[in-house]
């Protein structure tokens, strides 16, 4: 009969701690979409539906497969653009390579947007990674603005630096300082910043919607009551996770991704956002996109796009094709444009660089495009070397490998990771990474 007792107490034991493991894996590797929308009158009715994708605070994490479950999950929505508001490494793991990973592998999604956070400043390592990012496409926003065009119509992306990144101040002065400079146009203003708690200085600024970070949800969410405790902020934060709205501004704060010093998330479950902006009294009607044929050979006047059109030329022959460009993106300060790249017109599944003299120089297709001999997304790579042959240069990326051929007075690549495409691209100029 005690043995019996002994017995049923330990498989009860047992049973506990194995919930208290599966609990805790699945709270801190879940992922979940969180999906608002935003209405606002002064938003330009050209960018009714813009959809958002926010990343925040992953922190090195690394999820299943590789990050694989993640970045299908940003797939599946669909944005126009993503915006990572900072934290994307970890100053005690910190790890640049995951970082710049989980970049590759989202980069062929949607144009990319970056603010720092407080763990890129202490790692001491920044100019490293925003130099890399940089080299992958991202606009790195560091007390700038961009303007992000469709049509005719504008609006403005600002992004500004963490306040760790100038020690010399307090954290609230550096952020009035930040956004005096970039917050000096009147249009609709997109803002990224990591920090919610200066919620009253975007206020204070008239930003329309913010992005923040930072807070990791208040860690633990106790239900009915909130989040217990967040950095910069302390127990019972007043901004913890969800939307805030203060006049005419709304901030978004990301409940992150990642942990850093606390390693347990409970009933806060990693998170994206998904955010809807919707121009009130405008009414869409979706479009469908015809086939663009890009070829990869005899990139010439005959071509579809041939090198060195404009940017206006390439957005009227789309137009034309009626195909809908979901962006146009051009970085409105010079201080640290890159040499190329600087422009950029976006349709679906496809993405067109300009050059500073605004020529047409690079065309990167993430698949779900073919190319004129039939090369396509998830092909291996014996159909590349049958289409193509073998005379290639191979180069690693972060992700795997990309194969460039030199034909006439251009470069084709094809990107995979393991032994799949992920997609492939046009350049006047031979692969330097």
């Amino acid at each position: 009969m005690i043995k019996k007792f002994i017995l049923k107490k330990y498989i009860i034991f047992i049973a506990i701690i194995l919930f208290l493991v599966c609990f805790s894996y699945f709270e801190n590797n879940n992922i979940v979409i969180s999906n608002y929308n935003i209405k606002s009158e002064t938003l330009p009715k050209a960018f009714n539906n813009l959809k958002i994708v926010q990343i925040s605070d992953l922190h090195n994490k690394v999820f299943y497969k590789n990050n694989n479950t993640l970045v299908a999950k940003i797939k599946a929505q669909k944005p126009n653009i993503i915006v990572i508001t900072g934290d994307l490494v970890d100053r005690r793991k910190y790890d640049e390579e995951n970082a710049l990973s989980f970049i590759d592998k989202i980069k062929f999604i949607a144009p990319i947007y970056y603010v720092n956070g407080n763990h890129e400043g202490w790692a001491g390592k920044f100019a490293s990674l925003e130099k890399k990012l940089k080299e992958n496409g991202v606009f790195v926003l560091r007390n700038v603005s961009v303007f992000y065009e469709k049509g005719k119509e504008k609006i403005l992306i600002l992004g500004v630096d963490d306040p760790v990144f100038n020690i010399s101040s307090k954290s609230e002065d550096t952020m009035k300082n930040e956004l005096l400079q970039v917050n000096n146009k009147k249009y609709f203003r997109i803002l990224l910043s990591h920090r919610p708690e200066m919620f009253d200085l975007y206020v204070q600024n008239n930003i329309e919607v913010a992005f923040t970070g930072h807070a990791h949800g208040g860690q633990v969410i106790i239900p009915f009551i909130g989040g217990v405790f967040a950095p910069s902020q302390g127990f019972w934060p007043k901004y913890y996770k969800g939307m805030y709205t203060k006049n005419n501004t709304t901030m978004v704060l990301s409940r992150g991704l990642g942990n850093s010093i606390a390693p347990q998330r409970i009933f806060n479950r990693p998170e994206i956002v998904s955010v809807i902006l919707n121009a009130e009294n405008t009414v869409t009607t979706p479009s469908t996109d015809p086939q663009i044929i890009i070829k990869e050979k005899f990139i010439d006047k005959t071509s579809t796009f041939p090198f060195g059109m404009s940017k206006e030329e390439v957005v009227a022959k789309l137009d034309k094709m009626k195909v809908e460009v979901i962006n146009e993106i051009e970085i409105t300060t010079s201080k640290d444009d890159p040499e190329w790249g600087n422009k950029q017109v976006w349709a679906k599944g496809i993405s067109f660089s300009f050059d500073k003299n605004n020529k047409l120089y690079n065309i990167n297709v993430n698949g779900d495009l073919s190319t004129s001999l039939g090369l396509k997304n998830g092909d291996s790579i014996e159909k590349i070397e049958g289409l193509y042959g073998k005379g290639y240069s191979k180069h690693k990326t972060n992700i795997g490998f990309a194969y460039e051929y030199a034909i006439d007075n251009h470069y084709f690549r094809v990107f995979f990771e393991t032994e799949k495409i992920t997609g492939w691209g046009i350049s006047k100029y031979k692969f330097s990474k």
